[in-house]
């Protein structure tokens, strides 16, 4: 679920944006990842608590 949302939050936010991404799947450190690498998007920092996990992401920008 949490790459749907990033996804779907990408399809409508500006290049270049900043999003924080929450999720408690420890999946989303293989998925996030990959879906970055496919489309662009750069991971800013990473920061996981005993509960939640939270990425920055930094979506591409325009060529």
């Amino acid at each position: 679920m949490p790459l749907i949302m990033a996804q779907e939050y990408a399809n409508h936010a500006d290049a270049g944006t900043e999003f924080a991404l929450l999720a408690t799947d420890p999946g989303v450190h293989e998925d996030i990842p990959a879906w970055c690498r496919m489309h662009g998007h750069c991971i800013v920092s990473t920061d996981e608590s005993a509960t939640e996990i939270r990425m920055t992401i930094r979506l591409k920008t325009v060529d």
